[in-house]
């Protein structure tokens, strides 16, 4: 590799990691069009394995760790073509997990990749360049899991199996497939399902406190613009948060949440006026009973 590239993949560590990103690893594009070179950006961060308190609801910590990796690479892009005139551009095209899994780490069981030193609790960005020598392809190996079965009986919805993972099974992929009545209860914190991880051997037992937002709250609406710019507009949207936060009510018996889930039975969107429908009806069974 050339004095000129070794050059620009300094500059490009250099501006990662001031980004915060905490790896940073050089590949061989596999569509040399959009660029001979990809760049993997990894970006860790500490689950919670905490139950939210009372009449709180926890933020899954993936979507705020994607938001703000997203939102680092989106800057690195434009410091690289505007401040050192490198012209690079992000990639949404590239199979992110495969480069990865060329190198180093593993795909679990559960279909997710695991970082030899972050684990699977991490984000991944990618931009693609070209390089007057592009760096040569990692040889493959052995990156099997290691099939201990812990995370197919932590998996709520069975998504989870010897065979691999079944997507339209799985409890993130269900909250955009309109949270049928049999996922509904499984719902135990916002936009995420990290129950596969925080079981996993291969993953790091560090933890750390949820982030908590008040259900009430995101229920009526009032945390809608906070939770966008916490975890990105595109995944907090107010169909998802506002209906996973009445099934996470429903399921716990939060009683107080009652009337403003009784508002929303009149909604104009037709997703959280079901959702909302059922809710009210568990949560006035739950108001009957003695629920809290």
């Amino acid at each position: 590799m050339t004095q000129k590239d070794e050059e620009i993949k300094r500059i490009m560590m250099e501006l990662a990691k001031r980004l915060g990103f905490d790896d940073v690893r050089f590949y061989k594009s596999p569509l040399p069009e959009a660029g001979n070179t990809a760049v993997l950006l990894f970006k860790g961060y500490i689950p919670s394995g905490e139950k939210a308190e009372a009449g709180k609801i926890a933020l899954s910590p993936y979507y705020p760790c994607s938001h703000t990796a997203y939102m680092g690479t989106k800057e690195l892009v434009r410091e690289l073509n505007e401040t050192y005139q490198i012209k690079a551009e992000r990639s949404n095209v590239l199979h992110y997990k495969g480069l990865a899994v060329s190198e180093s780490g593993r795909i679990g069981l559960n279909s997710l990749y695991y970082h030899d030193q972050m684990g699977s609790f991490l984000s991944m960005q990618c931009l693609v360049f070209d390089l007057n020598e592009p760096p040569e392809t990692y040889p493959a190996h052995d990156a099997s899991c290691q099939k201990c079965g812990a995370c197919i009986a932590a998996c709520p919805t069975g998504a989870i199996t010897q065979n691999g993972w079944e997507r339209e099974k799985c409890l993130r992929h269900l909250f955009n497939a309109g949270l049928p009545d049999y996922a509904r209860a499984h719902v135990y914190e916002l936009l995420g399902c990290e129950r596969c991880q925080l079981c996993c051997p291969m993953n790091s037992e560090e933890r750390r406190p949820p982030t908590v937002f008040d259900l009430k709250e995101v229920i009526e609406g009032r945390l809608t613009k906070t939770l966008k710019a916490v975890a990105g507009t595109n995944m907090a949207t107010r169909t998802k948060l506002l209906t996973q936060a009445m099934c996470y009510a429903a399921a716990n018996g939060r009683t107080e949440c009652l009337d403003a889930v009784s508002a929303l039975t009149q909604d104009d969107s037709v997703l959280i006026k079901e959702i909302a429908v059922w809710a009210a009806g568990v949560l006035k069974n739950a108001a009957h009973t003695g629920g809290k």
